[in-house]
């Protein structure tokens, strides 16, 4: 190869490094400062050229499928999407880690203009602290929470994984980018995991801030009670006292609370 010959293909090359850069940086601007291993391979050619990421610079390893940009934010989204990333398949955020998708966003910032933060809000301000958002003091990072119905089990898993048997797509949704169970899912985990008198409250709040239908609920209940979900039975206890007017006194007091916020 002469010396012009040899030059044209290195500026050939340049040109081409360039444009996978580019290429790189548009899908992790679009998933919060992420790339898989599959795209980056796809991107750049061979599997070696993607597994050379992690020594650029630029990028980090976050697991064996996963790739962070370095000069990416550190968000509690970021750690969100990276979680069903790396699981794949039919993952979305859920529990406790779905509501904190939603109420430090769409009704955190309806209750700051209210002047103050909503049930959810304030609740899922409290997890998302505790799972290690970008700014928090918490001491540890909560691993996120995601349903899914993957069977791979990674030593590296970056979440608490909930195995279910399907997702049906009425009862996920995008949020934000990240796929992320439904409201009327959420609250039906909600049930499962929290005391009663806090999910009541929670979910009230959901309701009266127009995140989740109490026609969703019924629905929810109706379609995965059959399966046996756990929550369904709390839920539907839940539906029939909103129905009948009815309330714990420990969720009317925590109801009243925010009864102002709305």
């Amino acid at each position: 190869m002469n010396a012009l010959a040899r030059q044209q293909y290195l500026a050939r090359q340049q040109r081409l490094a360039r444009q996978q850069h580019l290429a790189l940086l548009s899908i992790s601007e679009a998933q919060h400062g992420l790339i898989t291993a599959t795209q980056a391979r796809y991107l750049l050619g061979s599997t070696s050229a993607a597994l050379s990421l992690a020594h650029s610079g630029d990028w980090e390893r976050v697991s064996k499928v996963l790739f962070r940009r370095r000069d990416s934010a550190a968000t509690f989204q970021q750690r969100c999407l990276a979680a069903v990333l790396d699981l794949g398949g039919d993952t979305v955020v859920s529990h406790e880690s779905a509501l904190a998708l939603f109420a430090r966003t769409d009704a955190a910032e309806a209750a700051a203009e209210a002047g103050g933060e909503s049930a959810a809000a304030e609740f899922a301000a409290e997890f998302a602290a505790a799972s290690g958002e970008e700014g928090s003091a918490a001491a540890g990072h909560r691993l996120i929470h995601v349903s899914s119905t993957s069977t791979k089990r990674r030593p590296d898993a970056l979440a608490t994984v909930h195995r279910v048997a399907r997702l049906p797509d009425r009862w996920r949704t995008i949020h934000r980018g990240i796929p992320v169970a439904a409201p009327a899912l959420i609250a039906m985990q909600l049930f499962a995991v929290q005391p009663t008198a806090t999910a009541t409250a929670i979910v009230d709040d959901m309701v009266a801030r127009g995140l989740v239908r109490v026609i969703d609920l019924e629905a929810v209940v109706t379609e995965l009670g059959e399966r046996g979900r756990t929550g369904t039975g709390a839920l539907r206890s839940y539906l029939a006292g909103r129905r009948s007017g009815v309330r714990g006194a420990a969720a009317a007091a925590l109801g009243h609370r925010f009864t102002s916020l709305a």
